[in-house]
């Protein structure tokens, strides 16, 4: 599970004297404080919080003692790498367990036996502005889960089939593992679009499968949602002897190139992990039109 943390509202949470701060729809924050001395906190994420007291909320996702986890700012910096990100662990009684800190954006952590609570700080190393878009928390490399897309069950020879994936504003959950144990179809090319990347998903896809499959082929495109529906649209567009599947009810015009295909499944949970049904369903619902090759 990638975990997505906001910078947030909450009070107290972020360094406001002098501060000009916006912030946009998307949740994303532009920060700017020329007077700033390094050292200071620009924002803290808390994982425990007493609203009654406090009217603060967890904004921290749960993490397992003994697991190492990899925390990212997804961000940009003027002067650049002039940040620190510091992860502190307290027990019962508030008091800190172990500390984990490192210069620029990414931090790794192993969560202790004893932890009750834990906060996250981005502390100001010399900077000016930011624009921050996201923290994102996990338990494999963040990299490898969500910009390094690679092909699953590969088949020399045989048709891509592109899974075109939103993300939850909170969380992504595709288990890659658990879809290449499923073998169901072949050359299985999974494309997550983060939540606040939806406005520039069709640079996003053509960049990611650029990466995965740069002498194109033949390759077949899934859409999951209508905002994935018009990117497969917009991605038929762009390379015409693609061929697309759409999730019905599809409102866009009819193109011969792209056939419409239907699952019972509705619910949030389409969007969890590929260990749930729908995922499954849809590529399942689909194998037979693909044109590929059953894994062995």
């Amino acid at each position: 599970m990638l975990n997505y943390v906001y910078w947030g509202n909450q009070p107290n949470n972020n360094y406001r004297y002098g501060s000009a701060m916006t912030v946009r729809a998307d949740q994303s924050v532009h920060f700017v404080n020329r007077l700033m001395a390094p050292g200071k906190t620009l924002v803290k994420w808390h994982s425990a919080g007493n609203y009654q007291a406090q009217r603060v909320v967890p904004q921290l996702p749960e993490l397992l003692s003994n697991q190492t986890y990899q925390i990212k700012a997804v961000m940009k910096v003027e002067p650049a790498a002039r940040v620190m990100l510091k992860a502190s662990f307290y027990d019962a009684q508030g008091d800190v367990i172990k500390e984990f800190q490192a210069h620029g954006t990414q931090l790794t952590v192993i969560c202790p036996l004893e932890v009750v609570s834990y906060t996250v700080e981005l502390i100001n190393l010399g900077c000016w502005e930011l624009d921050f878009k996201r923290l994102e928390i996990a338990d494999q490399e963040i990299d490898q889960q969500i910009t390094v897309p690679t092909l699953i069950n590969p088949i020399p020879g045989q048709p891509v089939s592109v899974l075109l994936l939103e993300t939850r504003r909170t969380s992504s959950g595709i288990d890659f593992n658990a879809l290449a144990e499923q073998h169901i179809i072949s050359n299985l090319l999974p494309v997550v679009i983060p939540w606040q990347e939806r406005n520039d998903a069709l640079d996003l896809a053509k960049a990611r499968i650029n990466q995965a499959i740069p002498d194109y082929g033949r390759v077949n495109l899934i859409g999951t949602s209508p905002a994935t529906n018009a990117l497969v649209h917009q991605l038929i567009d762009w390379q015409p002897t693609w061929h697309g599947f759409t999730l019905a009810p599809d409102e866009l015009p009819i193109n011969p190139s792209i056939e419409r295909y239907q699952i019972s499944y509705r619910g949030d949970a389409f969007w969890q992990g590929a260990v749930r049904l729908p995922i499954m369903m849809i590529l399942q619902e689909l194998r037979d039109r693909l044109g590929v090759a059953r894994p062995k």
